[in-house]
C-alpha cells in the first residue's frame, strides 16, 4: 500500500484572539523556502550522576513552527499586520497576541497549535542573490499541539477556541 506524501491543498488558518478573531488563511506558499516547518522539539534531557548512572528528565519546551508565504502577498500582509502589532515602539504599546494555529493536510488530517504567540519575522522583503524577492517567513511558537482526523475537526477546534476567553 502506497502513502500518499502530497501536500497539495495545504490551507493553515490562523486565529488571533485581539488582531484576528475572524481568522484568515494561508495558501500562497513561497517556493524558494520550506512552506511550512516543524522544527525538533526537545522532551526529555539526561544528566549522567557521579556514580556512572545517567539520570532522564522532562523538560518544557515551545513547539516552533516556521511559515513561508509569498512577499506582498494577502497572507504576508495579514502576518505583516500580526508582526507589526506585537512590536514595541516609541509611544506605541504593543499588543501581544494568543494565536491558534490550524494546519490542514486535505483528505489526510489537522494539526491544530494552540496557546502560542508571533515569535518573528520580517520588517521588509529580502531580495535573493538572483534579483528576486524572498519569500517571508514567520515563526511561530506554540505551548500545545493536537493532531486529529477530520472527523474529530470539529470538537477540538471547539475546545481550543473556548480556552481562549
Amino acid at each position: 500500500m502506497a502513502f500518499d506524501q502530497g501536500a497539495f491543498g495545504l490551507i493553515a488558518t490562523v486565529l488571533a484572539k485581539k488582531t484576528f478573531p475572524s481568522t484568515f488563511q494561508i495558501d500562497q506558499w513561497a517556493d524558494d523556502e520550506m512552506p511550512i516547518s516543524f522544527d525538533a522539539t526537545q522532551v526529555s534531557d539526561h544528566k549522567m550522576l557521579a556514580d556512572g548512572n545517567m539520570f532522564s528528565f522532562d523538560v518544557a519546551r515551545p513547539i516552533p513552527v516556521k511559515i513561508a508565504v509569498i512577499a506582498g502577498s494577502s497572507d504576508d500582509e495579514n502576518l505583516s499586520v500580526l508582526l507589526k502589532a506585537g512590536v514595541s515602539q516609541n509611544s506605541i504599546i504593543p499588543i501581544k497576541d494568543t494565536v491558534i494555529l490550524t494546519v490542514n493536510y486535505p483528505g489526510k488530517f489537522t494539526i491544530i497549535f494552540s496557546d502560542g504567540y508571533l515569535r518573528s519575522g520580517p520588517m521588509a522583503p529580502s531580495i535573493s542573490q538572483d534579483g528576486r524577492v524572498k519569500g517571508n517567513v514567520y515563526e511561530f511558537v506554540f505551548n500545545a499541539v493536537a493532531s486529529t482526523s477530520s472527523k474529530g475537526l470539529i470538537a477540538a477546534a471547539a475546545s481550543l477556541v473556548g480556552g481562549l476567553f
